[in-house]
Formats: structure tokens, C-alpha cells, sequence
């Protein structure tokens, strides 16, 4: 549960997360695959994925990324983006949370074979993500 964006997420039996600063990072007990959640400032999703992009390049080299598709969370507007980077697949976003002004960053890469292996879990992880009701 992220408090600050009142959002909260589910994962698999048998992953590991660690919180880190504004963040979770979650992955399978073995490795091979990271799913990152981290908050952003602003309620524009173009202006969030556009950060995100920046935030992601730090991360990885030689990013190359497909078409930009809008979707809804769980009643959350999202924006996605789909792409490669040095050999992995990668895939990010950005969600309006319940929050004013607070988007939250999702993103997470691994090795095609790792992906395609961990594609259920995945789902089940971003499926999960929904806006905390008090």
C-alpha cells in the first residue's frame, strides 16, 4: 500500500519487494524480472510519462518505445508504453491516482524469456493495483 498516492497493490507468492524512497520494487524469488512502483508530482499524464521516460532512461541503455495506448486501472486513467532496451523487454506507465497532483510510475523490464515465463504473475500484479477505499 502506498499511503501518499492511496493505492495499494497485490504480489505473487513468493516475491521479494524492498521500499524504497517514494517506491516498492518487487521481483520473483529467483530474479530476472523488476517491477518498480514510484510516485510523481502532477495530475497530467503526458507530463508524467514524459518524466517516467526520464526517470526509466537512467536506468536503462538504447530504450526503444512503442505507441503510447490509454487505458483505465481499476477506475484509474493510465497511459502505457511498451518497449526494448539493452536486450529486455521493457514496459512502463503512469496512473492518476485518487490524490490530487500525485501520479504513480509503474514500470518493470526483464529478459524476454523471464517476461514470457513471469506473464501471469504480471498481470495478477497489475491488475491488483486499485485505488485504497476508507
Amino acid at each position: 500500500t502506498n499511503e501518499a498516492a492511496q493505492v495499494s497493490v497485490d504480489l505473487p507468492e513468493g516475491w521479494k519487494y524492498e521500499q524504497t524512497e517514494g517506491g516498492l520494487s518487487a521481483e520473483p524469488a529467483e530474479g530476472g524480472f523488476i517491477v518498480h512502483f514510484q510516485t510523481l508530482q502532477g495530475d497530467e499524464l503526458n507530463a508524467a510519462l514524459d518524466e517516467a521516460d526520464k526517470v526509466l532512461a537512467q536506468e536503462v541503455k538504447d530504450l526503444k518505445l512503442g505507441e503510447v495506448q490509454d487505458l483505465e486501472v481499476n477506475g484509474m486513467p493510465a497511459k502505457v508504453v511498451d518497449g526494448t532496451a539493452d536486450g529486455m523487454e521493457v514496459s512502463f506507465g503512469v496512473v492518476n491516482t485518487p490524490v490530487e497532483n500525485l501520479c504513480l510510475l509503474v514500470y518493470g523490464y526483464g529478459a524476454p524469456e523471464t517476461v514470457k515465463k513471469y506473464q501471469k504473475d504480471i498481470t495478477f500484479i497489475l491488475q491488483s493495483l486499485k485505488p485504497i477505499t476508507k
